[in-house]
């Protein structure tokens, strides 16, 4: 969202992908102020969680889904967490994030030339934008992994991005990144896990240290 603006300084850019990542990095900032405060402070993590955790009980109502457990807690533990993990493997945990987010925008990309999405309808810089966007917007999961709310994201944006050109295209490579994403990851997992289990025993034991997720009065 920050390169896309940059480069517009120097090159031409599509008008609609200069949108797309003006709106990501406004969001990319806001988010940025929010996780600021959210270190900052034990009280204001509580009550945001409290305050996203009464959103998504909402939604999951619509889906007569039971409501989720106490998020304000589960936000002061993930951030007593957070900051003990950070402390001790920041710069290792930068680089893997990077690769990873590399690596999943080249996935999406060559998934769309792999359908016939061409370089003409489609620019790398335009799908890096709609890449970067989208994954603002699914921060926060309203279902499991992202499943159909994700792909409704990604087919919208790059059929807006692309003014309505290939839609059937962009639908099934649009698939073919999310089999590769997410059910390729289950798969594997589920895989390891066996061997670990059998290798190492159980994998759910107590061992773990406990965490502190005290409440703010």
């Amino acid at each position: 969202s920050i390169v896309v603006p940059l480069l517009a300084a120097v090159q031409p850019v599509p008008d609609r992908v200069l949108a797309i990542a003006i709106a990501g990095l406004v969001i990319s900032l806001l988010a940025l102020i929010f996780i600021v405060a959210v270190v900052r402070s034990q009280r204001f993590a509580y009550w945001s969680g409290s305050m996203i955790g009464r959103a998504v009980n909402w939604a999951r109502g619509l889906t007569n889904r039971p409501p989720a457990a106490d998020v304000g807690r589960t936000v002061v533990r993930f951030r007593h967490e957070t900051l003990d993990l950070l402390r001790r493997r920041w710069p290792a945990l930068t680089v893997m994030i990077v690769v990873k987010y590399l690596a999943t925008y080249l996935v999406l990309l060559i998934s769309l030339r792999a359908v016939g999405v061409d370089r003409v309808t489609l620019t790398a810089l335009e799908v890096l934008a709609v890449y970067a966007f989208v994954r603002l917007l699914t921060l926060i999961e309203i279902t499991p992994g992202g499943v159909g709310v994700v792909e409704a994201l990604y087919i919208g944006a790059l059929s807006w991005a692309t003014g309505g050109v290939d839609q059937d295209e962009i639908v099934a490579a649009v698939f073919v990144f999310r089999m590769f994403t997410y059910l390729g990851p289950i798969l594997i997992g589920a895989v390891c896990y066996v061997i670990l289990s059998r290798k190492y025993g159980n994998l759910r034991g107590d061992a773990a240290s406990p965490v502190r997720d005290e409440v703010p009065a």
